[in-house]
């Protein structure tokens, strides 16, 4: 199993490289062709930005729902308090 682990981690570095490899010389490409690098820049982070946010939104989401499942956790383990149910509520 180790040698497994090894061979898959080594192997998951080089695709790493590989893309990072890929990406930076797409960026190069485009940008070297761009009279205006910056505004192809701008124009790029536009793009991405509702993406970030949906992310950024589902990202809060979930920790409100996990700080939730925390306290009824809590106060369900108290001593005199039932276990059963946590995930769902009384």
């Amino acid at each position: 199993m180790q040698s497994s682990m090894g061979r898959y981690l080594e192997l998951s570095m080089q695709l790493f490289v590989e893309q990072q490899h890929r990406f930076t010389d797409q960026l190069k490409h485009l940008l070297g062709q761009a009279q205006q690098p910056i505004q192809i820049l701008r124009e790029m982070a536009d793009q991405q930005m509702p993406i970030w946010r949906l992310v950024r939104r589902e990202f809060f989401r979930n920790l409100s729902r996990a700080r939730v499942l925390k306290a009824r956790a809590t106060e369900r383990s108290k001593p005199g308090k039932p276990f059963a149910g946590f995930l769902f509520g009384p």
